[in-house]
C-alpha cells in the first residue's frame, strides 16, 4: 500500500490530466473572425463560449482514405464542387499554422476557388520573404482585412473615401487572416508590418450559415470565405474592382453549401444548432 502522500500525488496527476484534456477541447472549439473561424468585422474581438458537444476538427483519424487536396475523408471530399474563377483584387490568406489542420476550416476552400490568390501558412510572418514580396510590390496597393477600431467601414465608406486606399494604377491587394480570433492577434502581433497596414472591416448583412456546423461567437461574425465574399460584393460596388464574370465568385457559397450539407449528416438532429 502507498504512504498516504502517494495517494495524494496520484489524486492531483488525474486532476492535472483532467484539467489538460479540459483544456485542449476548449482550445479546440474555439473560432476565428475571419477565419477561425469566425470573424467579428464591426467589433473588437468577443469572448468566446466552448460549446457544449465539441466536434472533432483534427486530421482524420489513420486508417482512413483522406484527399491530400483537401484534407478532407475522401467520402466527405469537396473538390467536386470547386468552380474556380480569378478576381481584379488580389487576395493573400495568411493561414495559422493550428488552422491547416481544421478539416472544416473555409480558408482552404477560398484559396482553391480563387486560382490567382496565395495562402502562407505560418506563424511568424515578419521574416516571410513570399509575404514582402508581395507588400513590396511597386504595383500593388495592400490592406488588410481586420476590424480595428481605426478600420475603414466598407458599410459606410463613399467611393472616393474607399477609393483613396488604392492609387490609381495599383492593384488592391487583401490581407486575410484565417485563424480563430486568438490566433489573428498571435499573427498580427508577430507580422509588425500587417499593423501598418489601412485595415477594412464592414458589418455582415445577414447570419452566417456556418454557425451550423463550426459555433460563431457572436452573430456579426462569418467564415472565411463568406468574408471574402462580401468583400467582393463592396469593391464592386464602390468601383475599388470589377466583380468576377457572371458573379462566380457565388460558386464559393455553394461550396460552403455543400460542405455544410455533408456535415450535418453526420450529426443527429437533437444534436444539431437551431
Amino acid at each position: 500500500m502507498g504512504s498516504p502522500r502517494t495517494h495524494l500525488d496520484g489524486r492531483q496527476e488525474a486532476a492535472d490530466l483532467g484539467l489538460s484534456l479540459w483544456s485542449r477541447c476548449r482550445r479546440a472549439t474555439r473560432h476565428s473572425r475571419f477565419g477561425c473561424e469566425a470573424l467579428r468585422f464591426g467589433a473588437t474581438a468577443p469572448l468566446v463560449t466552448p460549446r457544449a458537444n465539441p466536434m472533432p476538427l483534427e486530421t482524420p483519424a489513420l486508417g482512413r482514405a483522406t484527399c491530400l487536396r483537401c484534407m478532407r475523408a475522401e467520402a466527405q471530399c469537396w473538390c467536386a464542387h470547386v468552380r474556380p474563377f480569378e478576381t481584379e483584387a488580389l487576395l493573400c490568406i495568411l493561414m495559422h499554422k493550428r488552422e491547416r489542420k481544421v478539416a472544416i476550416g473555409t480558408g482552404r476552400m477560398v484559396h482553391r476557388s480563387i486560382t490567382n490568390s496565395s495562402l502562407l501558412v505560418g506563424e511568424h510572418f515578419d521574416d516571410d520573404p513570399r509575404l514582402a514580396r508581395l507588400l513590396d510590390d511597386p504595383a500593388l496597393a495592400p490592406v488588410i482585412l481586420y476590424p480595428s477600431p481605426a478600420a475603414l467601414d466598407l458599410d459606410t465608406a463613399s467611393a472616393p473615401e474607399a477609393r483613396a486606399l488604392f492609387p490609381h494604377g495599383k492593384r488592391p491587394l487583401v490581407i486575410v487572416l484565417d485563424g480563430t480570433w486568438t490566433n489573428a492577434k498571435q499573427l498580427l502581433r508577430h507580422a509588425s508590418r500587417l499593423g501598418a497596414l489601412p485595415a477594412l472591416r464592414f458589418t455582415p448583412t445577414e447570419p452566417s450559415s456556418y454557425d451550423a456546423i463550426r459555433h460563431e461567437p457572436h452573430l456579426d461574425c462569418v467564415s472565411t470565405l463568406e468574408a471574402v465574399h462580401q468583400v467582393i460584393d463592396h469593391f464592386a460596388r464602390l468601383g475599388i474592382a470589377a466583380p468576377p464574370p457572371g458573379r462566380a465568385h457565388d460558386g464559393m457559397l455553394d461550396l460552403l453549401g455543400a460542405l455544410i450539407h455533408d456535415e450535418l449528416a453526420f450529426i443527429p438532429l437533437e444534436h444539431r444548432r437551431p
